[in-house]
C-alpha cells in the first residue's frame, strides 16, 4: 500500500508544501495539476518527504498531486492542495 499526504493544507502563497510518501516502494516524482488536469509542476521525490516549492508562486486555487513510486506505482491519498 502507498500512501501520500501534503500539508500544510491550505497553503499561503511563498510557503514551501511538503509532501509525504511511505509504502512499499520508494518514492520518485511529485506531479502537480491544475483542475483542468494541465500539469504544472514535475519535482523529484527527494524521500519520505519532500519539500516543494513549485506552488509558491503559483496562482491561487486547487492543484492535484500525483506521486509515483520507483516502480511505477502511484501513492493514494487526500493529494489536493488549496493555494490561498
Amino acid at each position: 500500500l502507498l500512501i501520500a499526504n501534503a500539508y500544510p493544507n491550505p497553503l499561503n502563497r511563498g510557503q514551501v508544501l511538503n509532501v509525504s510518501a511511505e509504502g512499499d516502494e520508494y518514492p520518485s516524482v511529485i506531479e502537480i495539476f491544475s483542475t483542468a488536469g494541465e500539469l504544472v509542476a514535475r519535482v523529484p521525490a527527494t524521500g519520505e518527504i519532500t519539500e516543494v516549492d513549485a506552488l509558491s508562486d503559483m496562482p491561487s486555487g486547487v492543484y492535484l498531486l500525483k506521486v509515483k513510486g520507483v516502480n511505477g506505482g502511484i501513492f493514494e491519498g487526500d493529494l489536493k492542495v488549496i493555494v490561498k
